[in-house]
């Protein structure tokens, strides 16, 4: 929380925020669940009555190793024996290029695919899972999280994590889009300034993407899949290109990352498709044989060189193109600045707009719904409580 009232942290929750929000008619029993990563994991709940439970920030690797549950479980095993809830993050990726904040986490081999499917297969799967972030591009901003709820907490409940987030310089993991124009000093965001902010983000791809693995979390069971899509996304330049007037110098922990386009494919059971081509530049081609279908492919492509434009096409038995489309952005070695962000393409054959109507009233479709007024699910879907869930679909 941003302020404390009171005189402790126990008594400032409970007099400005807990007690009025119950005295409602019907009432709301909010649920504090902080993110306090500098505690013990295995007694930050235990030792905190105050929370009704604890929030996981760690969603990505440091160093080269990959992310794992390890943590996630002893938050976990704290909270419930204590009767009180776990909250997991997930992120798509994380790069922040200012002069008091010039680094990065490594991101590769699909970290966002990866950690939603480890939450969801945990022995118990996490009460709740925190997106981070909304909309984390630039610095002065307020950051609104989604949170998808677990399908057996009370759709009355409301969490709060954090009360209005603002000042933090970005870092670069937003899946929303980006309508106003980006902060000084935050140019990198978009991986190529050729594209108007305004006009596409670069990481809503995986805002589509997050869809199907709420849906996926919120009911235990993996959803079909009814039309081809393809995700691919991949960073500007190599992470060995030199900046020719970047004052800043390259991001700590660069060498974590590696030069490669990762591609994953969404293809129904009864897809005709039968092979994936992935081309960087002129002289760069991999193709890929015996897709995965009714499943989710996986495919990483490392690459050399100057880089250039990015081609993804799946085909069928006979060499047809089924889906075909290029990257937004060209990758170039000959660069100005620093960019390590990446940016991330959807080719789809569906009606699939950026902004998923269905992602923001995914409880509707849920058990938490059976039975509550209709605007009653909308609680279990913020986090930063600034914003509404209705404002997603708001500029």
């Amino acid at each position: 929380m941003d302020a404390i009232i009171g005189s402790s942290l126990s008594e400032g929750w409970k007099e400005a925020l807990k007690d009025p929000l119950l005295s409602l008619n019907p009432p709301i029993n909010p649920l504090f669940v902080p993110a306090w990563p500098s505690l013990d994991v295995q007694s930050a709940v235990s030792n905190n009555p105050v929370v009704d439970g604890m929030m996981s920030w760690l969603s990505w690797p440091s160093g080269t190793e990959n992310m794992t549950t390890k943590v996630d479980l002893q938050f976990q095993k704290n909270a419930k024996s204590e009767n009180k809830v776990y909250m997991a993050g997930v992120s798509p990726c994380f790069y922040t290029h200012y002069p008091e904040k010039n680094y990065l986490f490594r991101s590769d081999d699909h970290l966002y695919i990866k950690r939603w499917k480890e939450l969801i297969n945990m022995p118990t799967a996490p009460d709740f899972i925190e997106i981070i972030s909304w909309n984390d591009y630039g610095r002065l901003l307020s950051k609104l999280l989604l949170l998808s709820s677990h399908r057996h907490r009370s759709a009355t409940q409301m969490i709060v994590t954090h009360l209005l987030l603002t000042h933090f310089p970005g870092e670069s993991h937003y899946i929303g889009p980006i309508y106003s124009v980006v902060p000084d000093g935050t140019t990198w965001v978009s991986a190529i300034p050729k594209i108007p902010f305004n006009e596409i983000g670069l990481h809503q791809a995986w805002l589509s993407m997050t869809e199907y693995f709420i849906k996926w979390y919120k009911s235990g069971t993996q959803p079909p899949m009814t039309a081809e899509r393809v995700y691919f996304h991949y960073r500007p330049h190599s992470v060995n290109a030199v900046a020719s007037s970047d004052s800043l110098g390259p991001p700590e922990n660069k060498a974590a990352t590696t030069d490669a386009v990762y591609v994953a494919t969404f293809l129904p059971k009864h897809s005709a498709a039968r092979q994936l081509r992935v081309k960087i530049g002129n002289t760069s081609l991999q193709t890929f044989d015996n897709l995965p279908l009714g499943d989710i492919g996986l495919f990483s492509i490392p690459w050399t060189g100057s880089g250039g434009v990015v081609t993804v096409s799946v085909k069928d038995g006979s060499g047809n193109n089924i889906l075909k489309g290029k990257g937004d952005v060209e990758i170039s070695n000959t660069i100005k600045t620093y960019n390590f962000n990446y940016a991330h393409t959807l080719l789809a054959n569906d009606d699939c707009p950026h902004l998923s109507g269905s992602l923001t009233s995914s409880p509707s479709t849920s058990p938490l719904k059976a039975g509550l007024p209709s605007n009653s699910a909308a609680n279990v879907i913020r986090t930063h409580m600034s914003l509404p869930v209705s404002a997603l679909n708001q500029k």
